[in-house]
């Protein structure tokens, strides 16, 4: 099953390219803008009839400095299913799909 995904939050390519470097911090899986926003990224899976594997989204949520801080303590660790869920909102068009920004979010960690 293909997979899709998003490099960075939508937010991030909101800011102008010339900005971008002194803004955000950008890493594979957080990303941080004016020390104000943060941001996940996570998979969206959906099941797919008569396919054994769910078709994938790589997604950014943002999250409260709060919850990141959180998800941030436990990033590393290898059985972190007791963190969260964490609430935020989608960062990301999925396209061809209507309108998907700012769509809630619980994000849910399956280690």
């Amino acid at each position: 099953m293909p997979g899709f995904g998003a490099d960075a939050p939508l937010s991030y390519y909101a800011i102008p390219e010339a900005e971008r470097a002194s803004r955000c911090e950008l890493g594979s899986d957080d990303c941080v803008i004016d020390r104000a926003s943060f941001f996940i990224r996570g998979c969206l899976e959906i099941p797919v009839l008569g396919a054994d594997e769910p078709l994938v989204w790589g997604v950014w949520v943002s999250l409260s400095e709060q919850s990141f801080i959180a998800w941030l303590k436990v990033f590393e660790v290898e059985h972190r299913s007791h963190v969260g869920p964490f609430f935020g909102w989608l960062n990301t068009w999925l396209k061809p799909y209507p309108e998907t920004m700012r769509l809630r979010a619980s994000t849910v960690d399956p280690a």
